[in-house]
Parts: structure tokens; C-alpha cells; sequence
């Protein structure tokens, strides 16, 4: 069954959502398209980059795009750019300065499972702090291991 066959098989009140809910989206893509020339995933579209940013407690003028996951403890200057599907994993704790720009797609880790995996989990996970100085680029789909330092 697909998504339209599961929408037509609901309650009047689920077709009268998805209906503003494609209309929404509808709309948005339209102005993103227009005013901007690029068409992004429903969620970048919907919320604001930098609200995120405010959110996750990040520093003033940063924005993150909705598909980037951040996990633990992470902490970000001013007017950094976050780019889309991006990873940001502070469980050993990720610092970045300001006037960064992460491109989109990359991926920094602050911890590995390697001796996990290779030990039949005996071996516990490791952690290392990464840290990202002022005025960096990382270019799209770079991987920062744990324990990293730029800048």
C-alpha cells in the first residue's frame, strides 16, 4: 500500500490535514524557488535555521539546517554556518568557533566503537574531544574523527 492509498483509506480529519499539509509545502517550495532559486527537504523549509540554532544554545548569527542531528555536548561560536545533513556528535564533547563553515554532509564524531566491535564488546567505547577553531572551512562530506583539533 502506498502513501496515497494509506491517506485515502483515513479519516476525514487525516485527509483535511494532509491536504493543508501539501498545500503548506506547496507554498513553501514555490518560495524557496522563487526567492532563493533552491528547493530543500519540507522541514528546511518549515523551520528556521536559526531558531535551531538559538535552540541547541549556539552562538549569535549561527544557523543549522533541520536535517543536521546533534547529539550530547556541543557547543558553537557566532556565525557559523551548519550546512544540511550534517552530524554533529558530542558525546565526548565537539567545540566549534565562530565564522565556521560546515559544509553540507559532514560528519564529526567524538567517540568510536572500534575496540567495541573488535572485542565482542568487552572493550568500552572511546571518547576524545574535537575541537574546530575560528575561521574554519570543512569542506562537503568530511568525516572529523575523535580527538581531532583544527584551526
Amino acid at each position: 500500500m502506498n502513501r496515497y492509498q494509506v491517506i485515502e483509506n483515513s479519516p476525514d480529519e487525516i485527509k483535511q490535514l494532509y491536504k493543508q499539509l501539501f498545500e503548506i509545502k506547496n507554498c513553501l517550495d514555490n518560495v524557496f524557488r522563487d526567492d532563493f532559486n533552491r528547493m530543500l527537504p519540507f522541514a528546511d523549509t518549515l523551520f528556521d535555521r536559526w531558531d535551531k540554532a538559538k535552540f541547541l544554545g549556539f552562538g549569535e548569527g549561527t544557523s543549522v539546517y533541520d536535517s543536521c542531528h546533534v547529539f550530547g555536548n556541543v557547543s558553537v561560536g557566532n556565525n557559523t554556518w551548519i550546512g544540511p545533513f550534517t552530524i554533529l556528535d558530542g558525546s565526548g564533547y565537539l567545540e566549534i568557533g565562530d565564522f565556521c563553515s560546515v559544509s553540507a554532509g559532514v560528519y564529526i564524531f567524538t567517540h568510536d566503537t572500534v575496540k567495541w566491535a573488535t572485542t565482542g564488546g568487552k572493550a568500552a567505547y572511546d571518547y576524545a574531544k574535537v575541537k574546530i577553531g575560528n575561521r574554519c572551512y570543512i569542506g562537503p562530506n568530511s568525516i572529523i574523527a575523535s580527538g581531532v583539533e583544527l584551526g
